[in-house]
């Protein structure tokens, strides 16, 4: 697959510098093109003959976002100074402008989130009090979020081996996808409940559960919610990278997690996480 490379972007603005009105549109035409070039070349990765270890793979999840925000950036200028130099644009090309900068953004989007996640590829666990940290990344969500988030505990003072970094992502995604069911299926008292407590024969089972009334999940789609890209949500809401996520990091801990949708339409994931290596 072709790439898009600095030079390119850089002639392609040497280009747009002396360009004629009527060669205007056209160029913005190519500057859609470029950026849906790199997009796609963004989101497709080739099968590597030998695997490589987790730091090399970290790094390069880290390169690819960052070489493709700088090409986002420039073309984001690119807009922006034909908006300040051409204050009254024909309705087609001011449309046309708005369409590029909204694929920016969720370009930019799915280089952070792919940046996410190479970086939850790599654990590094350490004894955690289970409760006092639930509790704060609950209160975290309420607060950036700007919703009600109910926290139910029956934690006292267990500890745990958790990675603080990826339950601080882990929770927030989660979160977020609630307030996206609710949003849609816009009940007349919507609520996201967070519950937390200790299972399992030998008591040794972290269980996490967030549940919501929001739109439900459709049977169809259960199977599909971990599958990277895949998503039913509007090209502005997200990519299909967060469940992706999330699913990884409870496999970083060992861990399993389930989505289901009860017979009141509400959806409910729940995750059950070891707490000790050993375990």
């Amino acid at each position: 697959m072709p790439t898009t490379s600095h030079s390119q972007v850089a002639e392609f603005l040497n280009r747009c510098q002396t360009a004629s009105e009527e060669q205007r549109e056209a160029l913005l035409q190519e500057a859609s093109a470029l950026l849906q070039q790199t997009m796609q070349h963004g989101t497709s990765f080739k099968t590597l003959d030998a695997p490589l270890d987790l730091e090399e793979l970290e790094k390069t999840f880290r390169g690819i976002g960052h070489n493709i925000n700088g090409i986002f950036a420039t073309i984001r200028g690119m807009v922006e100074i034909t908006q300040l130099k051409e204050p009254n644009l024909s309705p087609a090309v001011d449309d046309a402008l708005k369409k590029i900068d909204t694929m920016i953004e969720r370009g930019e989007h799915t280089t952070e989130q792919t940046r996410l996640y190479g970086k939850v590829l790599r654990v590094n666990k350490t004894s955690q009090p289970l409760n006092v940290m639930f509790r704060r990344i609950s209160n975290d969500c309420r607060m950036s979020f700007d919703f009600p988030i109910e926290y139910h505990s029956q934690l006292t003072d267990e500890e745990g081996e958790l990675d603080l970094f990826q339950m601080e992502h882990l929770i927030p995604q989660l979160v977020k996808n609630s307030l996206d069911a609710i949003e849609i299926a816009a009940p007349e008292t919507p609520e996201i409940i967070i519950e937390t407590r200790i299972s399992g024969e030998h008591q040794n089972m972290l269980e996490l559960k967030i549940s919501d009334n929001g739109c439900g999940i459709p049977e169809e789609n259960v199977d599909k919610l971990f599958i990277p890209f895949f998503s039913t949500k509007p090209a502005h809401k997200g990519i299909g990278m967060g469940m992706a996520i999330v699913k990884q990091i409870v496999h970083n801990h060992d861990g399993n997690i389930h989505c289901e949708t009860n017979s009141e339409g509400n959806t409910v994931v729940r995750i059950s996480l070891p707490l000790s290596q050993s375990a």
